[in-house]
């Protein structure tokens, strides 16, 4: 028997003892080391909504291979790994990383399951499906070095993007957010600046920094990561002309926005939906020290402890990223 955390609805999980899982020919099981809590499992939690009832939840997640379908190529036991769930939406709708033990459909090495190496630890390997949002939403967007960037939102997403950033070169990184503690996190990852929109309006301060034109600040490119319309349409009055807005964050409900100023400028809206292809691009930054994801866990609980966790995680003030450890 094995630990496993189930959702059961609105602000409701349990842990359970249930049975190892049994793998068939094309599938691993995994020996879970660090799972995350996503925004989407923080939504589910909150809300009652998304998830399957009953599932084992929990799609950011490493471990260790602990057994191996016949069919299954080039993956062994006792390999560390991270997965890429949503191909079989791990952890959604199918029993996922928040349990002592996973089972992976279709295991294919380099599609849904991608080796770690020994100098990237468990909870950087748990790390590494949020840092493929990020760097998909910097390879979405052709941003160059020269380019002057604003982030807007300082929570997990927002600062891997930060990190795909200043690993691109990127020379001009300013990240905003409410959170005083996820700003001084954006300036420990290599933020060339913070704003907290309390102190003022974004555009004054981008005007002084960036240089100020006819269509606004001197600004480039936006990555939109709070999934707010507050900050989406500060990011269309903000942009020079021909900028670019990119949209990372998840929004939960239709928005308005001022369609004449985004025409008038000729910005381009981009939208990204997690990742493609860059798990192992996010690999290689951890692994040359480019992506510090680690510095992003604000607190560590245990699977026993999980509800508080979420609570946690729940708490922009005094969280970041809450990693279990299992």
């Amino acid at each position: 028997m094995a630990k496993a955390c189930v959702f059961m609805g609105k602000e409701e999980l349990k842990i359970e003892d249930r049975p190892i899982p049994e793998i068939d020919e094309n599938e691993i099981l995994v020996k879970v080391g660090s799972c995350c809590i996503c925004g989407s499992d923080l939504s589910a939690y909150k809300t009652g909504g998304m998830y399957g009832l009953g599932i084992v939840i929990g799609h950011e997640f490493s471990g260790m291979v602990a057994g191996v379908g016949k069919n299954v190529n080039n993956i062994e036991t006792g390999q560390r790994v991270c997965i890429q769930p949503f191909r079989d939406l791990i952890g959604l709708f199918v029993d996922g990383g928040f349990a002592e033990y996973c089972k992976v459909g279709a295991a294919a090495l380099n599609n849904n399951v991608f080796l770690l190496p020994d100098s990237v630890s468990d909870e950087a390997g748990a790390l590494i499906e949020t840092l493929a949002v990020g760097l998909h939403a910097v390879n979405r967007s052709g941003v160059v070095p020269e380019d002057k960037t604003v982030v807007f939102g300082a929570g997990p997403i927002g600062l891997c993007t930060l990190i795909g950033l200043k690993a691109k070169g990127v020379e001009d990184v300013v990240v905003a957010d409410l959170s005083e503690l996820r700003l001084a996190k954006a300036k420990e990852l290599g933020a060339d600046a913070v704003f907290n929109p309390n102190d003022g309006a974004i555009e004054e301060f981008l005007k002084e920094r960036h240089g100020a034109s006819m269509y606004g600040a001197q600004t480039s490119v936006v990555f939109e990561c709070a999934a707010a319309p507050q900050t989406l349409n500060d990011a269309i009055t903000s942009l020079d002309a021909r900028g670019k807005i990119i949209i990372v964050g998840s929004y939960k409900e239709p928005v308005t926005i001022d369609f004449l100023t985004l025409q008038y400028k000729e910005l381009d809206l981009i939208s990204v939906m997690a990742y493609q292809d860059e798990f192992n691009e996010a690999i290689d930054l951890v692994v040359s020290g480019k992506a510090n994801v680690e510095a992003m866990i604000s607190h560590r609980y245990s699977l026993d402890d999980i509800v508080e966790a979420f609570e946690t995680q729940a708490d922009a003030a005094r969280a970041v990223k809450v990693m279990i450890k299992l």
